[in-house]
């Protein structure tokens, strides 16, 4: 009454036993590849969020100065800019500075008057989906008639900085 030889019996176990580690290391390498992705993305996006928040300040201040009469340099990082309000045809200005708050976070404010509103309205900053980004520096530079801008964002999950530079003309206008 023998159900099989007795050459393999024991055999599928032994198999078993050693092909388990195997499986595991290949799983365990499968989803460490795929934590890899992942966290290569996340960086990724980071970066472009990174990237659109500095160039929508730049944008900002680019268009501003574009409309002038005046732009000033008040200090190495106040930057005023003056014109013709389109809406209410009256001289105004705007004020561009960075905003210290506590936990050496940063953010760029733009500062308008006679628009409607005088307190400063923050540009940057707040929670960003893939990052804590501030704007790290904010440089502004006379020479002659022109003005260099200088801003330099940090996303402080990776570590990673942007740095945008641009000159403008120092304008004015007579009316």
């Amino acid at each position: 009454m023998h159900r099989g030889s007795s050459k393999e019996g024991g055999w599928m176990l032994i198999e078993l036993v050693t092909s388990m580690p195997v499986v595991i290391l290949l799983f365990l390498s499968i989803a460490v590849l795929f934590l890899g992705c992942i966290r290569g993305y996340l960086l990724m996006l980071g970066s472009a969020e990174l990237r659109q928040e500095m160039q929508n300040v730049m944008e900002r201040i680019v268009l501003d100065a574009r409309m002038a009469t005046e732009i000033t340099v008040v200090s190495p990082e106040v930057l005023r800019i003056a014109y013709v309000h389109p809406q209410l045809d009256k001289m105004t200005s705007t004020t561009y500075m960075l905003y210290k708050q506590p936990a050496s976070s940063l953010r760029m404010i733009r500062k308008a008057d006679a628009v409607g509103y005088s307190s400063p309205q923050p540009i940057t900053g707040g929670d960003h989906t893939w990052g804590q980004i501030s704007i790290h520096n904010f440089q502004c530079t006379e020479e002659g008639n022109l003005i260099h801008i200088e801003l330099v964002g940090v996303n402080h999950w990776s570590d990673e900085t942007y740095t945008l530079k641009t000159t403008v003309l120092k304008t004015r206008v007579k009316s």
